[in-house]
């Protein structure tokens, strides 16, 4: 399996994933792990994927993000973490996702995202925050996403959002804040 490029992994009831499983997979461009029962993922997962460009970990029971667990991964660009449970993004977690354009945490359980969490995310240009329990923002969040065209933030507890929260947001084209 040593020049794998897509792993699928789709619905198996899988509840652990070894830190080791991946390892050899080195030219691992995109790994589908939807709809399975992980709760949570080792910082070395896929520390030996580098050339990993999608994730999906959809539909899965996953509460806390390892703030290592996708270090290394420059050139992902479609990360799928919708219907989980986590409930924090920290400032470290995405740090090495660089050519990210495409990432979902919709329906999750949010509650707190530091406010450097997407500071390296320049080319990301969909962000999913949509049903949540986000009571609030820190006022920079967005400020690098220069290039974001969709954001959707709609089904939080928002109730102090101002024009601050999306000065740096130059290409927005979809702003979706219902309720």
């Amino acid at each position: 399996f040593k020049h794998l490029k897509c792993l699928e992994l789709n619905s198996n009831g899988l509840k652990s994933l070894n830190s080791k499983a991946l390892r050899r997979l080195i030219h691992l461009n995109e790994i589908y792990l939807f709809d399975n029962k992980l709760k949570k993922l080792n910082g070395k997962t896929f520390l030996f994927n580098m050339n990993l460009k999608l994730i999906l970990l959809s539909y899965n029971q996953l509460s806390r993000l390892h703030p290592n667990l996708f270090t290394n991964l420059v050139n992902l660009k479609y990360l799928y973490l919708n219907v989980n449970r986590i409930e924090r993004i920290d400032a470290k977690l995405l740090e090495s996702c660089t050519n990210l354009v495409h990432l979902d945490f919709g329906s999750n359980q949010i509650e707190f995202i530091d406010s450097n969490a997407f500071m390296s995310l320049k080319n990301l240009k969909l962000l999913d925050l949509s049903s949540n329990k986000l009571c609030s923002l820190a006022p920079t969040l967005f400020g690098t996403l220069c290039k974001l065209r969709t954001l959707q933030i709609s089904k939080n507890l928002l109730t102090n959002l101002t024009s601050q929260h999306f000065d740096g947001l130059k290409s927005l084209e979809d702003l979706d804040l219902s309720d």
